[in-house]
């Protein structure tokens, strides 16, 4: 049905015979994707992560690279997924934005935190590559988007300081979000861009502090106050890379593990 991988290599070229030959292989691949990913448990994780690693190169051919993050999203290990986002992120000049688009989409949802973690990165470096009208129009569609995990994805960006002109116009329909998750990266970010402008910033800050969500009070009210915050252990909700930490003192202020 499928070829095997030939790990023979000649001389010093090695990375570009296994280059070819993990190409030759996966091109090989038939029928439905989902079946087609299930062969992709032949090539061990490490090597498949390198090949990611390297798929930014000039050397490879465009359909190859498409062919390859298409086909990957599939594959059922999350470090190979995380490396596939990397590798989009290392590779937004050679491919389209409506394929970059529907990567990050799928992506966003990974039901792994550590590959949706690493969304945020990517999207806000994609919006930067962007026109304008069409930074704008991204975000419009994703800010919108029935998928909350998408939502999520606008949200984390904003908490990175990204110069987006309609951050505030964002984060304040975020703020209203039917989604506590959207909600919580929203007080996230309306926090980490309090300084920026106090009134507004603060405006929604002030609405989150009485949310019917615990975690979200608890970030609002603190980022309020200019304290540190941090959410239980066993809450993945915020994105580890905007989190901050809480000093010794603060636990006294707590109430079922946050603050009131």
């Amino acid at each position: 049905m499928h070829s095997q991988i030939n790990r023979s290599n000649a001389g010093g070229h090695h990375d570009h015979w296994r280059r070819v030959d993990l190409l030759r292989f996966l091109g090989s691949l038939q029928g439905p994707i989902e079946q087609q990913g299930s062969y992709l448990l032949e090539i061990p994780q490490q090597e498949l992560i390198e090949l990611l690693d390297d798929s930014h190169r000039d050397v490879w051919q465009l359909t190859d690279r498409t062919r390859l993050y298409r086909l990957l999203l599939v594959d059922v290990r999350p470090a190979v997924r995380s490396a596939l986002t990397r590798a989009i992120g290392a590779s937004l000049g050679g491919v389209s934005p409506e394929y970059v688009e529907e990567l990050l989409v799928v992506l966003a949802g990974d039901f792994s935190r550590e590959v949706r973690a690493a969304v945020p990165a990517v999207f806000a470096a994609w919006l930067d590559t962007l026109e304008a009208a069409d930074q704008a129009a991204v975000i419009e569609r994703w800010a919108t988007s029935p998928v909350a995990e998408v939502r999520i994805v606008v949200a984390r960006t904003l908490a990175r300081h990204v110069s987006i002109w309609c951050s505030e116009h964002v984060l304040s329909l975020l703020s209203t979000d039917g989604d506590d998750e959207v909600r919580l990266a929203t007080a996230i970010a309306a926090g980490s861009r309090l300084a920026e402008d106090p009134d507004f910033y603060g405006e929604i800050l002030d609405e989150l502090a009485v949310d019917g969500d615990p975690a979200i009070r608890h970030v609002a009210r603190r980022s309020i106050g200019g304290m540190a915050w941090t959410l239980p252990a066993d809450d993945d909700r915020a994105d580890d890379e905007v989190s901050l930490g809480e000093s010794p003192d603060d636990a006294e202020d707590k109430s079922d593990g946050f603050v009131t």
